[in-house]
């Protein structure tokens, strides 16, 4: 950036030395020149910025959505790892009930049979066999018999029951190792993205960090483009100024200070006067810029100093002549029948233009004449002396 704007000043600071005002125009308008040039190449820098900070922002926007996906993949896995681990709980806990029936069963196994085949004093197995009646020995030893069958299917069904617990903790466990291995991977994914977003998110903020300069640059070419077309202007009209007073060297310019006290250009009476008038047998107005004289003598002479700026035949005007005045100011001089003045020519005031035929016979002569400022025509009656 500081490069850029050195190079700028470079170019732009010979304008500081110029000479008169023609080659210091000449060299404004070649600066801006250049810098029309360099804002339309940095201007493409800037269209060509702001479109990698679009593509990049694109890519953060790609890269977040990835993040987000990775990361609710992550928590999915997190949750399913949890309640792996509920379960597995679960199953310990099971079996440790199980391990403690199993306990109590063989307890109570060692308890019926201790109690059925004899405890303490009292012999009650021996009891049995010694007993009188057969029935009765066979009615205990059955009770023994029902009494163990039914332990012993308790057993056999706890032992079923571990087994299937043992089978799903494997299960779990297994489920659990995968669910750790894809977290472990998806945790590694959701890194790897978290930096991709971080690299994407700096090269953004570089792109639109770069695009600010470059604009802010642009910017100071435009007003430096805007400086010189207003340096340009005020000098074409300096110039144009110089020129003017060049241009009316040696004659009077206070043509504006003189209204109601300039010369007529002939004399004679005023047949036709300044402003709005309605037309016989036409609908409308006609508005008359000027007015017209019927003379009394034949020469017609400038109102006030000036320079001759246009001489020339017209339809309706006839011959014609106008003078240019210092400040802005014209002046006409129509229907002239001769003329006697070229153009560029200065003339003073009261100094012949040309003549009119004041002896036709077949129309009435009369001079047409108007006073302008600028392009705007005014009326010649409020200007010349009463």
């Amino acid at each position: 950036m500081k490069l850029k704007i050195l190079i700028l000043s470079l170019f732009l600071i010979s304008s500081a030395f110029a000479g008169d005002i023609t080659d210091e125009i000449v060299k404004s308008d070649r600066n801006l020149s250049k810098v029309k040039t360099l804002i339309d190449k940095e201007t493409k820098a800037v269209d060509q910025l702001t479109d990698e900070k679009k593509k990049t922002a694109r890519q953060l926007r790609k890269a977040e959505i990835e993040l987000s996906y990775q990361k609710k993949i992550a928590k999915k896995l997190e949750r399913k790892l949890l309640q792996s681990k509920k379960e597995i709980s679960y199953i310990n806990f099971k079996q440790q009930k199980l391990s403690t029936r199993e306990g109590e069963l063989i307890s109570s196994i060692k308890s019926a049979n201790s109690y059925l085949a004899g405890a303490g004093e009292t012999d009650l197995l021996e009891a049995l066999i010694l007993a009188d009646e057969a029935t009765e020995l066979t009615a205990g030893l059955q009770i023994i018999s029902r009494v163990n069958a039914k332990l012993f299917d308790m057993v056999e069904e706890l032992a079923s029951i571990r087994s299937d617990l043992d089978i799903s903790k494997a299960n779990y466990t297994k489920k659990k190792s995968e669910i750790e291995k894809s977290l472990n991977e998806k945790k590694a994914a959701v890194k790897q993205y978290q930096s991709k977003k971080t690299l994407v998110k700096q090269l953004y903020k570089m792109a639109t960090e770069d695009e600010k300069i470059q604009k802010e640059y642009v910017g100071m070419l435009a007003s430096k483009q805007r400086e010189l077309e207003n340096k340009i202007k005020s000098l074409e009209i300096k110039n144009i100024k110089q020129g003017e007073l060049k241009k009316f060297d040696g004659i009077n310019k206070r043509f504006g200070q003189h209204k109601t006290l300039l010369e007529w250009p002939l004399r004679g009476t005023v047949i036709e006067k300044f402003g709005t008038k309605k037309v016989k047998g036409f609908k409308g107005v006609v508005h008359k810029k000027g007015i017209k004289i019927q003379p009394t003598e034949t020469q017609v002479s400038s109102i006030y100093d000036g320079v001759v700026m246009h001489t020339d035949t017209a339809w309706g005007l006839g011959w014609f002549v106008i003078v240019e005045h210092f400040g802005g100011y014209y002046s006409l001089y129509a229907n002239l029948d001769e003329i006697i003045v070229n153009m560029n020519q200065k003339v003073h005031s009261g100094e012949i233009l040309g003549t009119i035929d004041i002896d036709r016979d077949e129309n009435t002569p009369y001079l047409y004449f108007e006073i302008r400022i600028h392009d705007k025509a005014v009326d010649p009656l409020k200007w010349l002396s009463s």
